[in-house]
C-alpha cells in the first residue's frame, strides 16, 4: 500500500521552501503600514521634521535616509519588535538612543576590519550561505512564483466570470412609467335575488358582459390584470352583499375613453404628468402618481407601446381588458453585464479549486527544478532495506546530489525523517525516493540555484537584505572575540551576588488555615442583604466567643460551617500560600499569628472567620539550585558593562556627535 509520507513531506518542504522567512527585524507587511493613513501621515511627519544628518564622526555621517533603510531591516534591542515608522515617531531621547546604537554598529565593523574580521571569516561565511538560502528563497517566491499564482488565479477568475456573466454579473434593464388609468368597470354589491344574467343586463346594458364580470379584489393590480377571457368568472351564483366590478355601459365606456384622450392630449402637451394622474387616474390614492417598472405580465397593449416609446414621451391611449392607460416613460435603462475588471473583486472562486491549483503549481515546479538542474538519486543505497546490511550507510554516504556543490547524506535524511516518527525501515524504498524529492533542503537549494539563473542575485533587496545580516555577524564574532578575554565568573562571585539579592531566591510564604463560613445570598435586595450579612457576623463572632483552642475550632467546624468543602475536616483549608485566595483574603490572614482567630469577614457569597494554625516563612533557594542563573546574570551584566565601555571611548576616539 502506497504509504502517505511522499504527500505530507512535499507539502511541507514546500512550506519551507516557499514560505516567506523572516530575517533580523524584518517587519511585517501591517507592521510596515503601520496602522492607518492618518498614523502614516503623522509618521511621516516625523520624519520631514528630522534633521538630514543625525549623527557624524571621523571619516563618516549618518544620514536619516539610512536610518529608515537600516529600520527595514534590523533594529536595535529594545525597539526589535516595534514597526520601523513607530521607531522614527519615538520621543527624541529614545531616537538618540536608536541611532546612538547604530553608529556603534557601524564603528564595531570597521574595529572588526582592523582585527580581520569580515563576512570571509570562517563561522561567518558558513552563516551568510545558510541565510542565503532564506532570502532566495523568499524572494523567489515574491518575485517569481507568487506572481505565477496571481496569474493562475487571474485564469481561473475569469473562467468563473465568462460562466456567471449572464445571470451573476449582468444588471437587468428597466423601463420607468408613470400612468394615467381610467377604469371601464364599476363596483356593485349584489342585492337580495341578483343573478349575474340580471347583473349583467341591468348594469351593462349586455346580457353577453356576464363572462366579464369579476370580483371586487385586487385583481393582479389593473395593469397585470389576466383580461377579460383568461380570467374568466369563476363563478355562478352570487350571493347578497357580495362586491363585484362589473363592466360599463357602452355609453360609459364612450364618455371614459373620450375624457382618456383629453388627457393624453393635455399631458403630450407638456402638462405636469403627475398633476393630471393625481387628479383623474382611477386607482388607490397611494398608487396615483406611483413610477412602476414596466412588467411581462403587463397588458400586452401596454407593453407594445412602451417598447416604441423614447424617455419622455406620453403614449397614446391604450385600451386593455379593464380600461384606458396613457403611461409616460420616465427612464429608459438597457441592460448591461459588468465587465471582468468591474466585478474581479467580488469573484469567488472555491477554496478547493484554489487549493489544488495551488497544490499542482508547486509540483510542477518542483519538478520542473529536479530535471532542470539533474537531480540524481543514489538509488542502490535507497532501495536498500538494512542500511546496515552488508554494505552499511554512514551518516555521510550520499543519497542525492545536484551538481558538484550540493550533496544529501543519509545523516541529512534520518534529521529530515525525524519528525515523522518514521524509520529506514518501515519506508518502501520508492518512500524513500519519493521523501528525498520532496526534501526542504533539496528544494531550498534547487530554488537558490533558480534564483541566481533568474537574476536575483541583482536585486536591491537581495543585496540589501545579505549586506544587513554581514552587519550582524561581524560585530557580534568581534563583541565575542573581545569577550573570549573575559576570565570565567568565579564561585566566590557568585555566592557573593547570591548573598547581596537573596530577594530574588525567595519562595512563597505558606500557612495552615481553618475556616468557619455562613454563606449569604449576595442577590438579595440590598436592606435584606445587609441584614443577612449582620446576622451571619453575629453568628460567627459567638462561634468565634467560645473558641479557645485548635480542638475547639475543628468541633465547631463540623458543627456549624456550611462550607462542604472543609467541615468534614474540621475546617482544615490546608497548607497554602499566603496569598492563594487574593489580597483581600491575604490581609485578613497577614493580621493573625499562629492560634489566631480573624474578625468575621465577607469572602465572595460568604461570612467566614478563620485560624491561623501555623506560619511558614518564605524559604531561600539553595545557592547550588540558582549557580547557573546567577553565572548568566553576572556574564550579561559583565558583557553589557564592556560594551558600554566600548562604546564610550570608541564614541570619544570618533569624536561621535549625535544631532537629535
Amino acid at each position: 500500500m502506497q504509504w502517505s509520507l511522499s504527500k505530507t513531506a512535499m507539502v511541507a518542504a514546500l512550506c519551507v521552501v516557499f514560505a516567506p522567512t523572516l530575517i533580523a527585524a524584518q517587519p511585517s507587511a501591517a507592521q510596515q503600514e503601520s496602522g492607518t493613513t492618518t498614523a502614516a501621515a503623522v509618521h511621516a511627519a516625523h520624519f520631514d521634521a528630522l534633521p538630514e544628518v543625525l549623527a557624524t564622526y571621523d571619516g563618516g555621517k549618518f544620514t536619516k535616509q539610512e536610518l529608515s533603510a537600516t529600520l527595514r531591516l534590523r533594529r536595535p534591542r529594545g525597539v526589535e519588535f516595534m514597526a520601523p515608522n513607530d521607531v522614527i515617531s519615538l520621543p527624541p531621547e529614545r531616537l538618540r538612543q536608536v541611532v546612538s546604537d547604530l553608529v556603534f554598529e557601524r564603528i564595531l565593523v570597521e574595529k572588526a576590519l582592523e582585527e580581520g574580521i569580515d563576512k570571509t571569516t570562517s563561522g561567518i561565511r558558513e552563516k551568510l550561505a545558510q541565510y542565503e538560502d532564506e532570502v532566495f528563497n523568499r524572494l523567489y517566491y515574491e518575485r517569481i512564483f507568487q506572481p505565477e499564482l496571481e496569474a493562475n488565479r487571474e485564469k481561473m477568475l475569469k473562467v468563473v466570470y465568462e460562466r456567471d456573466k449572464a445571470t451573476k454579473f449582468t444588471i437587468p434593464g428597466f423601463i420607468r412609467l408613470a400612468e394615467i388609468y381610467l377604469s371601464t368597470y364599476k363596483p356593485y354589491v349584489v342585492k337580495e335575488g341578483d343573478t349575474l344574467d340580471r347583473i349583467a343586463k341591468q348594469e351593462c346594458g349586455d346580457s353577453k358582459a356576464v363572462s366579464r364580470i369579476l370580483r371586487d379584489e385586487p385583481f393582479h393590480y389593473y395593469r397585470k390584470s389576466p383580461g377579460a377571457i383568461a380570467g374568466a368568472v369563476d363563478f355562478v351564483d352570487v350571493k347578497p352583499g357580495e362586491k363585484l366590478l362589473v363592466p360599463l355601459a357602452a355609453d360609459a365606456v364612450t364618455s371614459k375613453e373620450g375624457l382618456a384622450r383629453q388627457l393624453q392630449e393635455r399631458a403630450s402637451k407638456g402638462e405636469d404628468f403627475n398633476s393630471l394622474a393625481q387628479k383623474y387616474s382611477e386607482v388607490p390614492d397611494a398608487k396615483k402618481t406611483e413610477a412602476f417598472d414596466l412588467d411581462p405580465l403587463m397588458a400586452p397593449v401596454i407593453r407594445k407601446a412602451v417598447d416604441k416609446l423614447s424617455t419622455g414621451a406620453v403614449s397614446e391611449v391604450l385600451h386593455s381588458p379593464h380600461g384606458f392607460h396613457i403611461v409616460k416613460v420616465l427612464d429608459r435603462v438597457e441592460t448591461r453585464t459588468l465587465s471582468f475588471e468591474e466585478v474581479r473583486d467580488r469573484i469567488q472562486l472555491d477554496p478547493e479549486e484554489v487549493r489544488k491549483a495551488e497544490e499542482n503549481a508547486r509540483k510542477n515546479l518542483v519538478e520542473r527544478l529536479r530535471d532542470k538542474y539533474h537531480l540524481d538519486l543514489n538509488l542502490d543505497a535507497l532501495r536498500q532495506d538494512d542500511f546496515q546490511g552488508t554494505n552499511p550507510l554512514t551518516a555521510s554516504t550520499w543519497l542525492a546530489r545536484v551538481g558538484n556543490d550540493f550533496v544529501y547524506t543519509f545523516d541529512d535524511f534520518r534529521q529530515e525523517l525525524l519528525p515523522y516518527q518514521k524509520s529506514w525501515r518501515g519506508l518502501s524504498a520508492q518512500e524513500r525516493i519519493d521523501f528525498i524529492k520532496s526534501s526542504p533542503k533539496i528544494l531550498k537549494h534547487l530554488i537558490k540555484l533558480e534564483s541566481k539563473s533568474q537574476g536575483l542575485e541583482k536585486d536591491p533587496q537581495y543585496r540589501a537584505e545579505m549586506d544587513s545580516k554581514a552587519v550582524i555577524d561581524v560585530t557580534t564574532a568581534y563583541l565575542r572575540k573581545l569577550e573570549s578575554t573575559f576570565p570565567p565568573i568565579s564561585e566566590a562571585e557568585m555566592r557573593e551576588w547570591y548573598e547581596k539579592h537573596l530577594d530574588q531566591f525567595m519562595g512563597t510564604p505558606k500557612v495552615k488555615l481553618r475556616e468557619i463560613t455562613k454563606k449569604v445570598n449576595i442577590l438579595l435586595p440590598d436592606k435584606e442583604r445587609v441584614e443577612a450579612i449582620e446576622k451571619a457576623k453575629k453568628t460567627l463572632a459567638e462561634i468565634r466567643s467560645k473558641i479557645h483552642s485548635v480542638q475547639d475550632f475543628e468541633q465547631m467546624a463540623r458543627r456549624e460551617s456550611d462550607s462542604i468543602a472543609s467541615r468534614s475536616r474540621g475546617g482544615l483549608i490546608g497548607v497554602v500560600p499566603l496569598g492563594f485566595r487574593g489580597d483581600t483574603f491575604k490581609a485578613q490572614i497577614e493580621k493573625l499569628q499562629p492560634g489566631e482567630i480573624s474578625e468575621p469577614f465577607l469572602y465572595g457569597p460568604e461570612i467566614m472567620i478563620v485560624m491561623v494554625e501555623e506560619k511558614t516563612a518564605a524559604p531561600v533557594m539553595p545557592f547550588e539550585e540558582v549557580k547557573s542563573r546567577i553565572q548568566r546574570v553576572l556574564e550579561e551584566e559583565r558583557r553589557q558593562k564592556m560594551r558600554d565601555e566600548l562604546k564610550k571611548r570608541l564614541f570619544e576616539e570618533k569624536h561621535v556627535q549625535i544631532h537629535l
